[in-house]
């Protein structure tokens, strides 16, 4: 009788070295292998002989599963299987340590150079550790060796789908099934590879079958579970993974997917509660990791959520799924680290993975967000060679080297997912630069009409609750403006009352807007008060005063840690006293100033005094100009630059 390996490994012609169970500490925590034939038990009852099954042609076959162990009995072993509910006892003798399964297998063809099953298992072992050229190169010996083995023919397939070449895995899934139409893992695979193509009707149909033959099969109903996901189908995708939760209830994947459907439906306080529990099941489960900081960033808390994606990084260094969504909460929340994070992506696909072309665009929208136009031109250049020009997004890439206007890049985006992406990006192109109405519309766009399970949707809320200070402020009957931009008439609207002397008609930030969150945090309305209370004090020490010859007076504000500030004061269109200048600068510093999360930050408040309105408002005082001029430096940015000279440490 023939025997043909799924994934597994054969009996032992050699025992593997250091078998030992007499040291606890030597073995729980490590990871194993079983012995072919060999099975783990509690009490007298086999719980897991590697589902052994028979093929269509009489052979046999045995999945392969990696173990960790947990506990340690004389010579007994208890294994818990990864990622699965398997769990049971094993003899230490039967078990090869992970760590020593290539040179035992190296060892076994050395021995037999002709013994299929061992080129096989041993590529199986490559696959596991993503060494897939070394894992194919020994499924095509094996395979020279056997042509017959449906099992080898799905786990090459599947090499070929880990590497991107998925109508090659295509092609050898086909094969496995012509050879046994009844091997559910090969429909299964099958599904896996068309997913990947984004066939998901195909993928759906495949999973179906694999589930049809085997209604046990956990995986399937997993894999057919991501499926409905991406179709948006979320509710039938969470009755999958909890299909595969029922049959399996430490299956850690299933509770991670159903946590992707729940925060999908914005169900954050459910998806969190999904990935918290595959983490407990599985503690390396970096997809859960991911997931999770997924939620804690919808949910605008950054610091969680780069926390998990750290851990997620931390288990799995190449898994590039946590690198791309860490470099883009660093974007959102104007936090270092999302240039070289887009890098990293761009390095672990080889410039070429499904996350590649969104991480050249970002990458070069946040390099010119950080003011560094050569790092954004490395993105769009070099770094952009290897992406697929034929494929979406690529258009946003013409776009962002200004080959496509924004009309025409909308006009390529045929469904609601790429439109998403289009407004978001041309958006957070018109932010760098400067052109910040246009801007917005393009995101709220994204907000009214956007495919909310896009990383892009998450990054349009982000600008937006941004852009929410102008609200806050406006709700102080005040028009917000960004320093930087040309001065424009203030409005000449009617006072909301006669009686004040001194009445706010404007307001300038001196802090870039991108910046505005990572400084006054994500509350905008301890600044609104903050503006409100000087707002009083401004009136009730003009109210005090001799009337003003002045049309307007200026109030700037700077804000440093530990609500420390500082004020200056000028009339405009006209004459204040110096002493009345230098009174409103004291009395307005002793203001209790709004707690910045990261300073400095500054802005500039604009008065209409006794019912008269100047024609134009300057955007920053007289004295910030001069301090700015004497220092003969070529360029000076506030409010940093500017507060190092004007009010050093």
């Amino acid at each position: 009788m023939r025997t043909s390996i799924a994934l597994a490994l054969l009996l032992a012609v050699t025992s593997p070295r250091n078998l030992s169970a007499q040291d606890a500490s030597g073995w729980v925590g490590k990871r194993v292998i079983l012995q072919f034939e060999s099975v783990l038990r509690v009490g007298t009852q086999v719980v897991d002989n590697q589902k052994l099954e028979a093929n269509s042609q009489g052979g046999q076959r045995v999945t392969f599963r990696i173990y960790k162990v947990e506990q340690v009995n004389g010579p007994w072993l208890w294994l818990q299987a990864e990622k699965e509910g398997v769990a049971g006892w094993v003899p230490a003798a039967e078990v090869i340590p992970y760590d020593q399964a290539i040179e035992y297998f190296t060892n076994q063809i050395r021995a037999n150079p002709s013994n299929n099953e061992a080129y096989t298992t041993r590529g199986n072992i490559w696959d596991d550790k993503k060494e897939f050229d070394l894992a194919l190169a020994d499924y095509n010996e094996a395979l020279r060796l056997d042509p017959g083995s449906e099992t080898c023919w799905t786990n090459r397939g599947g090499a070929w789908n880990c590497k991107n070449e998925y109508d090659k895995a295509i092609a050898d899934f086909n094969e496995a099934i012509r050879i046994d139409p009844k091997y559910a893992c090969a429909y299964h695979n099958r599904g896996n590879a068309w997913g990947n193509k984004k066939d998901y009707e195909k993928a759906i149909a495949d999973y179906s079958e694999a589930i049809r033959l085997d209604p046990k099969y956990v995986r399937a109903y997993y894999n057919r579970g991501n499926a409905w996901t991406y179709k948006k189908e979320y509710d039938k995708a969470i009755a999958d993974y909890s299909e595969a939760i029922r049959l399996d209830p430490k299956y850690a994947l299933a509770y991670g997917g159903r946590g992707n459907a729940r925060g999908n439906k914005k169900d954050y306080e459910k998806a969190i509660a999904d990935y918290s529990e595959a983490m407990r099941i599985d503690p390396k489960c970096a997809y859960a990791y991911n997931g999770r900081g997924n939620a804690w960033r919808a949910n605008k808390d950054y610091d969680k959520a780069l926390s998990d994606y750290n851990e997620g990084i931390g288990i799995d260094p190449k898994y590039a799924r946590p690198h791309f969504n860490r470099a883009v909460t660093y974007l959102v929340s104007r936090q270092d680290g999302a240039t070289d994070g887009m890098k990293r992506v761009l390095e672990l696909e080889d410039g070429k993975g499904e996350r590649s072309t969104c991480a050249v665009i970002l990458g070069s929208l946040a390099a010119r967000i950080g003011k560094d136009d050569g790092l954004a031109k490395e993105f769009l250049g070099p770094l952009a060679a290897k992406l697929d020009a034929a494929q979406w997004p690529y258009p946003v890439v013409r776009y962002l080297r200004a080959e496509l206007d924004d009309p025409g890049l909308l006009a390529l985006a045929i469904d609601d997912d790429k439109r998403t992406q289009a407004h978001c990006y041309v958006g957070l192109d018109l932010l760098a630069k400067g052109q910040f109405e246009r801007a917005f519309q393009h995101l709220r766009w994204v907000k009214e009409h956007g495919t909310p399970s896009l990383v892009e949707y998450t990054i349009a809320l982000a600008e937006l609750d941004r852009a929410g200070f102008s609200d806050a402020v406006k709700r102080e009957g005040t028009i917000m403006r960004q320093a930087g931009r040309p001065a424009s008439p203030a409005p000449a609207t009617k006072p909301d009352d006669p009686a004040k002397v001194a009445k706010l008609v404007g307001t300038v930030l001196y802090v870039p807007t991108p910046d505005l969150e990572a400084r006054f945090g994500t509350n905008p309305e301890p600044l609104a008060n903050y503006i409100s209370a000087l707002k009083k004090r401004t009136d009730a020490i003009m109210a005090q005063a001799e009337p003003a010859a002045a049309k307007g007076l200026l109030v700037a504000v700077g804000i440093k840690a530990g609500r420390r500030s500082k004020v200056w004061c000028q009339a405009v269109d006209g004459e204040l006293p110096v002493a009345l200048l230098r009174t409103l600068e004291r009395e307005l510093a002793e203001v209790e100033a709004v707690e910045l999360k990261q300073g400095p930050a500054g802005f500039g408040l604009k008065f209409a005094l006794n019912g008269k309105t100047p024609s134009a408002f300057p955007d920053s005082p007289d004295r910030w100009i001069d301090a700015a001029h004497a220092s003969r430096s070529k360029k000076i940015i506030p409010p940093d630059d500017l507060f190092k000279i004007l009010w050093p440490e």
